[in-house]
Order: C-alpha cells, then sequence, then structure tokens
C-alpha cells in the first residue's frame, strides 16, 4: 500500500488484516452454494474453513472435482434451478442458499425454487443486473424471488473505487451504518497535524471532528497496545472510525493534501470498468482502453462522448506512453486477466501516474504465497526421508549419522519457516502455477539431497553433490563419485533412495502429498505431463497405489 498501488479484491468480501479468532461458538449451518465458479469456489473457502457443512452444486464435474480435492464438502453435478438436484443437495435440510452462479437469471430461479419447495431459511443471490435490489417487490419472499440479500460485487468494487478517487489520500475506505460511519486506512506522513503525537492529545489537536483510532501497524505488524500514550509515526498505517462528513477532515490530519483526481485511465472496459466509467464520466476526463474492438463499439454506444475510448493492449508501453499515462492523476488496472493488470499498473507508475489501482482476480496479496507454503511441505516430507538412511547408519555403527541428522534439520528448518511465514494462502493453483511449483520442487529438493553427500565426501563440491542428488532424483544414474562400493552403507542406501523417490515423484506429489496439504494436484500433473493429452484425469485407483 506504501508504495502508492491499491489491489481490489473483487469477488469476496475480505479482512482488512487477517480476522481475530472467534471468541464465541455456535452450532454449524448447512449452507448450499449453487456456481463453483470464482465466486462460488471462494465462499466455499471461507465458509469451510468456519467448520459449516458445505455442499456445492455445478454442472461443471471438472470444477467440482477440483474443489473436492482441496475442501472437504460435498459436490453435487447438476442444474441447481431443478427441485430435484436441489433436493438431492439437501436443500430441504439447509440452512442458507448462496446461489452465485454465472447467470443471475440462474440465480433468482434457484432461491425462488428452493423458498417455495423446500421452505429454505435464508436465501442469497448474486445479481448483476442493478434492477434487481434488496427489499424491493421483484425479491421480496411474497411477491418477487425470494431473496433476502442481494449481492454485486462488481458494484460493491465500484463503490470502493469511487471512495478512493473521491479521497486519494486514504489507503482504504470501507462504509458502515448505511454509510453514516467509515473505517478509513491512511498512511501517516511527517508533516501532518498528528504525526510524532500521542492518541490522548488527539482531541486538542484536531477539536472540529470526532474519531477513533482502532489499529495502527507499523512495519507490517499491528500494535499489540493502544492506549493515550501510544504514539502516530511516519509511515504508519493507521486504521480510524469516523463520521462520513469528517472524512477529508481525518485524511488531511494524518496525510499531507492530495490534488483531486480529475484524469483517470481505466484498462478494462467489463462490466466493472463500464459500472465505474458511467458513475464518474460526468466529472471526470476519462480514457478507456480495450483489446476487443466490439466491446470498444459498445462502450462508445454506452458512455457520454467526452469519455475517450482506446482499441489496443493496456499492457502495451508504447500506447501507454502515447496517452501520456505519465499525466494521469489515476490509472485502474480492472481487466479480468491478473498479468495484464500487473504489468499494466506497473508500466503506469514507472511512467508516472500519481495513483495506481488494480484490481486483483484471486484473493492472496501475493499470489506465490501459496507456492511457498507447498513447498515448505515438501521439503517438511523430504526431510523425514532421511530417516531411513539415519537408521541405516544407526544400525551398521557408521559415522555418518551425525551429517544425516543436520541435513534432516536443516531442510525441516526451511520447510517450517516458509510453512510459518506464508501459511493461510491457500487457493486453487492455476495452470502456471503448476509450472513454478514443478521448477521450484526439482530445484530445490536436489540441494537438500546432496547435502550429505557434500558433508561426508572430502573434497566434493556443492555443484558435484547437486549433480549427483539431481542425477538420482531424475533416474539418470549419472555419477561423478569414484569409488562407490567403498562409500558407508548408509551413504549409497540414500542416493539409490534418492532414485527410488525420483521414480514414483510426480505420482507421489500429485495424489498423496498435495491433498494433504490442501491443494489440488491436477495442475502438476498437467505441467509434468508431455503432449496434448493434459485434461485425461488420473484414475481412482491411482490414488490407492500411491
Amino acid at each position: 500500500m506504501g508504495s502508492g498501488y491499491h489491489t481490489i479484491s473483487v469477488y469476496t468480501y475480505v479482512y482488512l488484516r487477517d480476522p481475530p479468532e472467534s471468541t464465541y461458538t455456535r452450532n454449524a449451518m448447512n449452507i448450499l452454494i449453487l456456481g463453483a465458479g470464482r465466486v462460488g469456489e471462494s465462499v466455499a473457502e471461507s465458509l469451510v474453513s468456519e467448520k459449516n457443512n458445505i455442499t456445492i452444486v455445478d454442472s461443471d464435474p471438472s470444477r467440482l472435482m477440483d474443489l473436492q480435492a482441496r475442501l472437504d464438502l460435498k459436490v453435487i453435478v447438476g442444474n441447481g434451478i431443478q427441485p430435484s438436484v436441489l433436493a438431492q443437495a439437501g436443500a430441504a435440510d439447509s440452512d442458507m442458499l448462496i446461489a452465485c452462479a454465472a447467470s443471475d437469471e440462474t440465480n433468482l430461479v434457484a432461491c425462488k425454487v428452493a423458498h417455495e419447495r423446500f421452505n429454505l431459511p435464508t436465501t442469497i443471490a448474486r445479481v448483476r443486473s442493478p434492477e434487481f435490489v434488496e427489499n424491493d417487490p421483484l425479491t421480496s419472499r411474497s411477491t418477487g424471488f425470494a431473496v433476502d440479500h442481494v449481492v454485486c460485487p462488481e458494484q460493491i468494487v465500484t463503490s470502493y473505487i469511487e471512495k478512493l478517487i473521491a479521497y486519494p489520500e486514504a489507503l482504504q475506505v470501507l462504509e458502515f451504518a448505511g454509510g453514516l460511519l467509515n473505517l478509513i486506512a491512511v498512511r501517516a506522513v511527517t508533516g501532518s497535524p498528528l504525526v510524532k503525537h500521542r492518541l490522548g492529545e488527539i482531541p486538542g489537536l484536531v477539536p472540529s471532528c470526532e474519531f477513533r483510532v482502532v489499529a495502527i501497524f507499523r512495519n507490517e505488524k499491528a500494535l499489540s497496545t493502544l492506549d493515550g500514550n501510544s504514539t502516530i509515526e511516519h509511515g504508519d498505517e493507521v486504521f480510524v472510525l469516523a463520521a462520513a462528513k469528517d472524512i477529508h477532515e481525518v485524511l488531511i490530519a494524518m496525510h499531507n493534501p492530495s490534488d483531486p483526481v480529475r484524469k483517470l485511465v481505466i484498462a478494462g472496459g467489463g462490466n466493472v470498468g463500464l459500472r465505474l466509467a458511467r458513475s464518474i464520466a460526468s466529472d471526470h476526463r476519462l480514457k478507456i482502453i480495450e483489446p476487443r474492438k466490439s466491446r470498444c463499439d459498445y462502450l462508445a454506444s454506452q458512455l457520454p462522448t467526452r469519455a475517450l475510448i482506446l482499441h489496443g493492449d493496456a499492457s502495451d508501453a508504447r500506447l501507454l506512453e502515447e496517452e501520456r499515462i505519465g499525466e494521469t492523476d489515476m490509472f485502474l488496472a480492472l481487466t479480468n486477466d491478473d498479468e495484464t493488470n500487473i504489468m499494466s499498473a506497473l508500466l503506469a507508475k514507472q511512467m508516472g501516474a500519481a495513483k495506481v489501482s488494480m484490481r486483483q482476480i484471486l484473493m492472496l496479496s501475493w499470489p506465490r504465497s501459496a507456492l511457498l507454503t507447498v513447498l515448505g511441505g515438501v521439503l517438511l516430507l523430504f526431510s523425514m526421508t532421511l530417516a531411513i538412511p539415519l537408521a541405516f547408519a544407526f544400525v551398521f555403527d557408521e559415522a555418518t549419522s551425525k551429517l544425516f541428522l543436520q541435513s534432516m534439520a536443516a531442510c525441516a528448518s526451511c520447510g517450517s519457516l516458509l510453512i510459518l511465514l506464508f501459511r493461510g494462502s491457500q487457493r486453487e493453483m492455476l495452470p502456471r502455477d503448476g509450472f513454478m511449483l514443478v521448477v521450484l520442487v526439482w530445484g530445490v529438493l536436489p540441494a537438500f539431497g546432496g547435502l550429505p553427500l557434500m558433508l561426508y565426501i572430502e573434497g566434493l563440491s556443492f555443484t558435484d553433490a547437486y549433480f549427483e542428488s539431481v542425477s538420482a532424483l531424475t533416474t539418470t544414474g549419472s555419477t561423478v563419485i569414484e569409488g562407490l562400493d567403498q562409500l558407508p552403507i548408509s551413504i549409497n542406501v540414500w542416493r539409490h533412495f534418492m532414485v527410488l523417490l525420483g521414480g514414483m515423484g510426480i505420482l507421489v506429489l500429485t495424489v498423496a502429498i498435495l491433498p494433504i496439504l490442501g491443494v489440488g494436484g491436477s495442475q502438476i500433473y498437467k505441467a509434468e505431463t508431455p503432449g496434448p493429452m493434459k485434461e485425461d484425469k488420473l484414475t481412482p485407483r491411482i490414488s490407492e497405489t500411491a
């Protein structure tokens, strides 16, 4: 945040920071989710972690298989608006239906069927159309589609961005109580009225407005205690509760006043981009970059003539230079592609855009952190395999026992450190993540596999030990070590055991290890499988074999 970037999670509600552990207990709910797309997947992940009984319905079996491989839930393949499918999914005993399929029509009809046929207590529908709102005859239980709560993720994101445009000094602005109360995140800057002052001095320094500092993050960690003697320092991320009318005064009390946002560039003319453009086009100088020609024509027909529609790629540096991105007040990367958002945001920031925000499709603030968590788990398991040569060293009373213990400790320590640093970052891996994990595993494991060899064989360099380990794990059979017959039994056992691990590596990693770590292994299987036939599923028997 401090670098001027904002990352916006489109499909789920998120905490500002990790939520505190619950201080109360409740009975698990039976929740029925319709739709296994991005929204359904994210909702399922959140609710499963809260120990609820989740059933998810979708017409795509492959999506459901991937979810079931990672999460403890029940899946039903079928059309969610059919009473027979809802009955099979347990709608009669469910406490809540969350309809988040891609189609508004499907979600609305599913809520109506669930109410009329199963008298389901609570229904929530994801609806993109602005014409269906809560507390309206069209959505009421008596005369409409029986939707208790209407959720439009695109509108939530649009409203959030509008707040950032209205208050450029803020990092986040979240509304409560119908907009009367706001939670504001702001980066404290030297020279502003409250920096270097105690919280107890705030009423005297800013007497014209009432607000409460609820949290201060310093060096990415929350201050454990806040009292009247706590001070606000330069660079602190301060979270404040304040009335809507006092937002501006609160911001300038901790941050230097920013120029109002007048010129904006939006990368991506999808649903979010169009909603936002409609909202701000009359008051701002607006440009939209959209790669699809047909979509450009549609945007031009929906927006005022003062909005400039550009047909092109937002990650094209030449296009951004021609449009003088460096002179814009705010650049918003709102495409449906993570890579395009990241690249265009980086380019815009590099070219001098005053403020950059990007839409992040996935929940993770750092998309690779989940991979490092998995890598840490693999290292922990790999360290356990060193117990086999260690046992041989003890049985045959060899001097190698100490070096195997050292290697095991080094491998386990690195794995534990990765898990501790990046825990809580699980998600379904995309194909690119599968390739990345394969590279990481095959690149890192040989370093630890060759460690016992390097520690025992005098004069063996790290490069030779790494080569020996790679040769074993890839079952190549080459060696740079002379006098193999004279090596201790435990060393030779370790060399041959690495060959065994390498031979069955992808099988075990895919169907045995990764599910234990909470990650689906299908992408790893695809990443390691040559040729075009990557969509064929492994048979259920293979899990038993592994």
